[in-house]
């Protein structure tokens, strides 16, 4: 004689509890993760941009421009100077920075701008790991940063 209690529906019904339960239990896991990275990761004030860069060098590996690195020293006069490299290209660029609204905002000097674009801001967000992340004014990653002082001597921008 055969019976369906025991392996019919409620087999069926147990299979779907368990894959709902693993769903919620996935899903409180992912962001239990996600609130941990976003805790760690800080964004900058206007006050600590200031202190931060303010006589800094600055080395950069670009997150937007893949293999492309620099090193900027960012003066605390409110002028910087950036030298740049690839592979297959480098330059130089120059320039005026300032903080504002929680954000570093840059004036490149010509050739690289034109007068539409003018000072372009945005935020700096610090990392557990000491390192620092720019982004672009549109939110994208722009680049990942290491800061060091720059020596007394050295904190005015060269002729």
């Amino acid at each position: 004689m055969r019976s369906d209690h025991g392996s019919g529906a409620k087999g069926r019904f147990s299979a779907t509890k368990r894959t709902d339960v693993m769903f919620y239990a996935l899903s409180f896991l992912l962001t239990i993760i996600t609130l941990q990275v976003r805790s760690e990761v800080v964004t900058l004030n206007t006050d600590e941009i200031v202190f931060l860069f303010g006589n800094s060098l600055d080395r950069a590996e670009l997150m937007d421009t893949p293999g492309v690195h620099a090193e900027t020293h960012w003066y605390a006069g409110g002028h910087f100077q950036t030298r740049w490299w690839s592979s297959n290209r480098e330059g130089s660029v120059t320039g005026l920075w300032t903080a504002k609204d929680n954000k570093r905002c840059v004036l490149l000097s010509a050739p690289w701008t034109t007068s539409e674009a003018g000072w372009q801001c945005a935020a700096i967000l610090k990392r557990p790991d000491g390192r620092y992340i720019s982004l672009n004014p549109d939110g994208s990653l722009h680049g990942l940063h290491q800061l060091s002082v720059i020596p007394a001597s050295a904190s005015e921008p060269l002729p």
